[in-house]
């Protein structure tokens, strides 16, 4: 599919097609959880869903930004490890520090600077910030 249909029940029709590609995504990297095919499935349906909205954007309103911000490009690669084992394992502080080997006040630091960056309040919004599901 090369872009979205200008008719609404195409474009329903296609943004369905699309959600079901991504829901067949998400189940096969739960079935791979632990598994390089699990962060290829959930990197392929956030490819697919950033393209879907970067589609519908341009559909609704064709003046606006196709570009979608990355929310992720503005975490550092620390950040990023940490955000993405929050989301994953819905690691505590204490188990993060353990499992990285770095200190629980370097962990609240970087949890601290991650939910600030993402402009979320919550540990528990982590996830859907960034598009990850949880086990």
């Amino acid at each position: 599919m090369t872009g979205l249909a200008a008719d609404p029940e195409e474009l329903a029709a296609a943004v369905g097609e699309r959600l079901a590609l991504i829901r067949r995504s998400l189940a096969d990297a739960q079935a791979a959880v632990g598994t390089a095919q699990a962060a290829e499935a959930l990197a392929h349906s956030l490819q697919v869903t950033d393209r879907m909205s970067e589609e519908i954007v341009r559909l609704v309103a064709p003046d606006a930004p196709t570009q979608l911000p990355d929310l992720r490009s503005g975490l550092t690669g620390r950040e990023l490890e940490i955000a993405e084992l929050i989301a994953l394992d819905q690691l505590t502080n204490a188990q993060l520090a353990q499992h990285l080997d770095i200190s629980e006040k370097t962990v609240k630091t970087h949890v601290g600077s991650i939910l600030r960056k993402l402009q979320i309040a919550q540990r528990s919004e982590i996830a859907w910030t960034l598009g990850v599901t949880q086990k």
